[in-house]
């Protein structure tokens, strides 16, 4: 947490530990300064009638700093079931987006602990993307997200992707891996939630899991197509997540990864 005027601040994201992201979507907000912009829209399946919600200053019991209005999304949804249509971009306007009911992932309440999950289903062929592609972004990027692989544990399946990176799980149980150009591996343990940070360098690439950093190959791709959660041109995922972001021209350092990882296992308490 931050000091201010010699009190604590109720809430950091992580724009608060690492600002500078281009772009960042996810179940809370992205940094103190963006609690009550839109964060996702929400489409019930009784009448299919859809819905924005913010995030929100926490309201006990039920509602954490920064976290989404989940006494309004209960409201909303009654009986029925929730699937994800929009999950707002927090910093600009790259927002993932599933206009196809059958494929928007569910949102499902209480994924994590108290807090929602967004649930990818290989066998629904769930995902989002975004309308347009990034402009050419060259290295070093790095990527923050948290999730967990659920089930297909020896299948390759994406958590990101565009036609020239990816990151997600290998095809061997217990294995997460990035891809730009080669593909590098290191340990994540499968039906686990991890804090992963994954550093893209054509020098020293890092995939960073739960705050533990790991070298790995070089990398040589960049950047200049829509983003795909997971890769729906062909590695689906059974998988949950919660939040992802993009740092343009920002190589993650060990205490990045280690303050990264702090802050959103306190978050989601995991």
């Amino acid at each position: 947490m931050s000091g201010c005027l010699g009190s604590v601040r109720p809430y950091d994201g992580p724009g608060d530990i690492v600002p500078g992201a281009i772009s960042w979507w996810g179940l809370r907000a992205y940094s103190f300064a963006k609690i009550g912009l839109p964060a996702i829209r929400l489409r019930e399946d009784g009448g299919n009638t859809e819905q924005d919600f913010v995030t929100v200053p926490g309201v006990p019991p039920d509602n954490l700093w920064g976290g989404l209005d989940q006494s309004a999304i209960l409201a909303f949804a009654g009986g029925a079931n929730l699937f994800v249509v929009t999950l707002y971009d927090q910093i600009g306007t790259k927002h993932l987006t599933q206009a196809t009911q059958a494929n928007q992932p569910a949102f499902i309440t209480g994924g994590i602990g108290s807090l929602p999950v967004i649930r990818l289903s290989i066998a629904s062929a769930t995902g989002l993307a975004t309308a347009a592609s990034f402009p050419v972004i060259n290295q070093p990027y790095s990527l923050s997200w948290v999730g967990k692989r659920t089930g297909s544990f020896t299948t390759v399946q994406s958590l990101y992707a565009t036609t020239s990176i990816a990151a997600g799980w290998n095809s061997a149980a217990d294995t997460a891996f990035i891809f730009a150009g080669s593909l590098p591996t290191a340990t994540a343990i499968d039906n686990v939630w991890h804090a992963f940070a994954n550093v893209y360098n054509s020098t020293n690439s890092i995939i960073g899991v739960d705050g533990v950093s790991t070298i790995v190959d070089a990398l040589t791709n960049g950047v200049n197509s829509a983003l795909e959660v997971p890769d729906l041109g062909g590695n689906l995922a059974d998988a949950d997540f919660v939040e992802l972001g993009f740092w343009s021209t920002t190589t993650y350092t060990a205490d990045n990864i280690r303050h990264l990882s702090g802050n959103q296992q306190t978050y989601y308490k995991y």
